[in-house]
């Protein structure tokens, strides 16, 4: 339990930051051109969609049926990591069993 509390803490913060991203004034598209001009942040994408499909493998182990696994999988690569938070917080029991933890 202590781990789905802290998995919805992190949630929560998440999703506060990501509102108040909403306050800026930098438009999306030039916060963008500034992250793909330089190679450290192309390398923190990379590493990003590294553990995306990661996770889709996790998915994919963890789902009975496959057009669950794509239902889940398919946003993560638009809406990032948050996905992956609340695949582990609605899962999280049935994890525990299956992992044996």
């Amino acid at each position: 339990m202590f781990g789905k509390i802290i998995l919805l803490i992190a949630l929560i913060l998440f999703i506060a930051y990501l509102i108040s991203l909403g306050f800026t004034n930098i438009p999306f598209a030039e916060g963008m051109s500034k992250i793909t001009s330089h190679p450290y942040p192309l390398a923190v994408l990379l590493d990003l969609y590294l553990g995306q499909l990661a996770f889709a493998f996790f998915i994919v182990w963890n789902e009975d049926k496959v057009s669950t696994a794509v239902l889940w999988i398919a946003p993560i690569l638009l809406l990032g990591n948050i996905l992956p938070v609340i695949y582990l917080i609605k899962n999280y029991s049935s994890l525990k069993i299956k992992l044996d933890v």
